[in-house]
This record gives C-alpha cells, sequence and structure tokens, in this order.
C-alpha cells in the first residue's frame, strides 16, 4: 500500500499553500521596506527556523494520519 500525504490530503495542503501566498502578498502589499543595515539577522534566522519547523510538522502530521472520513 502506497501512502501518499499530499494526494490523500489535498484540501489541508491547498489550504496551506494559499495561506503561504496570501501572507506573501499581504507583506508584499502591505509592508515596508527596511534598509540593509536595519535587518536583524539573527531575527530572520530565528523566525524562519520557527517556520522551517511547523512545515516539518505539518508534513510529519500528514503522512501520519491515514486519509479517513
Amino acid at each position: 500500500m502506497r501512502f501518499n500525504p499530499f494526494t490523500s490530503h489535498r484540501l489541508l495542503v491547498n489550504c496551506i499553500i494559499a495561506m503561504f501566498f496570501s501572507a506573501c502578498f499581504l507583506s508584499a502589499y502591505l509592508g515596508v521596506l527596511k534598509t540593509y543595515a536595519d535587518i536583524q539577522w539573527l531575527d530572520i534566522m530565528g523566525e524562519g527556523g520557527i517556520v522551517l519547523m511547523a512545515l516539518v510538522w505539518i508534513t510529519v502530521l500528514l503522512i501520519s494520519r491515514p486519509p479517513v472520513k
């Protein structure tokens, strides 16, 4: 039995992708651009790590959960 979480949980994956693109659009449309000197690289690495951990967690949940109604 082959189990692919991205095809069996299609609605959830599509919602995650839509939320990602809407967050990118809203931050590009409403955000304020910082200069290079104002960027705090430690904050960027910390927030990027949290996003990466959340995506890994969602992927693990999709893999471990069988497609049942």
